[in-house]
């Protein structure tokens, strides 16, 4: 921006009232939160059994104990994995072996 661009921005500027500038700025500065929220990360049975080194029916066996949060789609009834979180907190904490 040449110096003499800069100085009537500058003259524009210090001419708004503090409603006016505080409107601008929130229009130009990009907002720092999502537009959409954001679907949690789902772990298949298959993927989940595979973290823990464990089978299947053991990762059935946590889900069923209510260690695991199982994502459910609208519409469904079945569950078609587990949270991220849920999983990687059992982790964490132990693997969810007794």
């Amino acid at each position: 921006m040449s110096a003499g661009n800069l100085e009537l921005a500058r003259l524009a500027i210090t001419g708004l009232s503090r409603k006016d500038r505080a409107e601008i700025i929130r229009e130009l500065v990009p907002s720092t939160q999502p537009s959409q929220p954001t679907a949690p990360a789902v772990y298949s049975v298959k993927r989940t059994a595979a973290a823990f080194d464990k089978s299947v029916r053991f990762v059935h066996k946590l889900s069923a104990e209510g260690l695991l949060v199982r994502v459910v789609l609208p519409g469904r009834k079945t569950a078609c994995g587990f949270t991220r979180e849920s999983v990687e907190k059992l982790l964490v904490a132990g693997g969810g072996v007794s």
